[in-house]
């Protein structure tokens, strides 16, 4: 029961820290996201 609530709670922040994480990223062309993010996973 406890760790359910602490996932919800979870959850929840992330949700919100998602909006201003996008909002921070506003800036930054959509290419270089995608050229970053594929590059991070052929190294992983």
């Amino acid at each position: 029961m406890t760790s359910g609530l602490w996932h919800g709670v979870g959850a929840y922040v992330l949700w919100g820290v998602l909006a201003v994480y996008w909002k921070l990223l506003a800036h930054v062309p959509a290419v270089q996201i995608v050229a970053h993010r594929v590059l991070v996973q052929r190294t992983a």
